[in-house]
This record gives structure tokens, sequence and C-alpha cells, in this order.
């Protein structure tokens, strides 16, 4: 009924753009409000009316930008990373994993929403470095280890949708690689470590760190530091590797590092060898 009434008015031109906007925000913040009210009782009907509320705001700023050009990029980013974090804030609240995996998709999915006219690599990068590690944070308080996995996943796309910056600002771009591999590598050590074993998630998680990481840094890295950087990386995964078996007896995750220290080590002689002495 209020989706109707208001593309009514809309057509018929009574209320204007900024109305248009405004309405949408309030009625989003509403919605959050009456989803905060029942998720007291109604767990999950409470989160349903959380997220959609939360959606509309995101809507509503995605409108405001691309059909009025009101608010600048980086407002709008501000807003819809809040209606995000608000979400993740009230999945810990409310001990509704559901709230947070979508907070931190919505959180992923703003920088696509804000139509900004030229795309800011260092700014993009410090958002999401900030968007994955608040949701690391509640991942370490509630323990959902679907969390940084789909943190990792967002990381990765946006690498890739990236890679051409990645490579024209190297210099940047190497720090991020190192920044987003300890993040993701210490969630994963982290995990294992406190609660003595691997799930499938942690697997994935180690799996993942390693295409990003070592992927990033192949791109980024200057050539004449290559064998050296990945050399180096090939022993801090072999010791991580013993170190997890021999304290844990930890098979599936050290094979996991193990794995990923070999593939170090053969970038580490790829770079550094050819033909037959490869």
């Amino acid at each position: 009924a209020f989706g109707w009434l208001t593309s009514y008015a809309f057509i018929n031109n009574w209320i204007g753009p900024m109305g248009r906007i405004v309405l949408g925000l309030v009625a989003g913040v509403l919605i959050v409000g009456l989803g905060e009210w029942r998720i007291r009782k109604f767990n999950h009907q409470g989160a349903i009316f959380m997220a959609l509320g939360a959606a509309v705001v995101l809507v509503s700023l995605f409108a405001a930008r691309n059909a009025y050009d009101f608010f600048t990029p980086l407002t709008a980013l501000i807003g819809m990373f809040a209606a995000a974090a608000y979400l993740s804030i009230a999945s810990v609240r409310h001990k509704n994993n559901d709230l947070s995996i979508v907070g931190l998709l919505m959180g992923g999915l703003a920088p696509l929403l804000i139509n900004s006219p030229e795309t800011n690599f260092t700014g993009l990068f410090s958002y999401l470095f900030v968007l994955c590690s608040g949701n690391l944070l509640v991942m370490q308080i509630t323990k959902w280890k679907v969390l940084p996995f789909l943190a990792l996943l967002i990381i990765i796309f946006y690498g890739g949708f990236s890679n051409p910056a990645i490579v024209n600002e190297q210099e940047i771009s190497l720090v991020f690689a190192v920044l987003f591999g300890l993040l993701f590598y210490s969630c994963n050590l982290f995990n294992v470590w406190t609660e003595k074993k691997s799930t499938g998630l942690d697997i994935a998680l180690g799996i993942g760190s390693a295409i990003l990481t070592l992927g990033w840094l192949n791109d980024t890295v200057p050539e004449t530091w290559k064998t050296g950087i990945f050399a180096l990386l090939s022993l801090v995964f072999f010791g991580l590797a013993y170190l997890l078996y021999k304290r844990m007896s930890e098979e599936n995750i050290s094979a996991v590092y193990l794995l990923t220290g070999a593939v170090a080590m053969g970038l580490a002689l790829s770079w550094e060898l050819s033909g037959t002495e490869l």
C-alpha cells in the first residue's frame, strides 16, 4: 500500500525530488525502528523489518545519487555504511547471524551504488579495510565464521574488478596487499588456534587468503624483489604449517599452509629460473 501510494504521488508530481528522497530515508528509518521493537519478542520477524528498512535507506541514497545527483559520493557512502554498520551491531545485540550477513553484503555493495565519477583506489580499499575489520571484530565476538569468508570474497571481487588500478598504483597497492593478507590470516590463525581444530570455513578462508595474497603480491611486488619476497613467504607458510601440525596435530589446515608455501616457492623459482633450470 505504501509503495502504491508513493509511486502514484511520484507519477502525479505531488512530491518533488527532495521530498521523495526524504520520504524514502524516513520510511527506512521507521521500518528499522519497527524491526527494533518487534525483534525483542520475534527475532526473525524483527530482523526482516530491520534488513528491509536498511535496504530502503540504501535504495533511497542510490536514487539520490543516480537519479537526482543529490549528496556527494562520500556522503552517500557514509550513509550506506551507517545503515550496514547498524545491522552488524544489531546482529551482536540480538544474536542474529542473518543480520550480520546482510549488513556485510550491503556494505560491500555500497561503493557500486554511489555513482562516483572516478574510482579512488586508496579511498575504496581504505573503506573496504574498515568494513572487513569491523565484521571480523563481530566474528571474534559471535564466532560466526561465515563473515570473514564473505568479507574475503568481497575483497577478491574488488581486487579483480580494480586490477588495472592495482597495477598502476603499485606502491599503495602493495601496502593494501600486506594489510589484507595480515587481516585475513590473523583471523584464520586465531580461529584455529583458539578452537584447536579447523572447520570447512577455516580451510576455505585459508585457501581464499592464499589466492588473494599471492595473486595481489604477484601483481604489485617489483620484479627485482619478487624472488626474495616469495621465498620468504614460502618459509613463513612452511613454518606455520609445521607449528600447527606440531602443536595441534591439525592435518587439514596444515596441508593448506604447506600448499601455500609450495606455491610461493614455485613463484619464487619461476621468477629466478627458466627452461630446463626451472
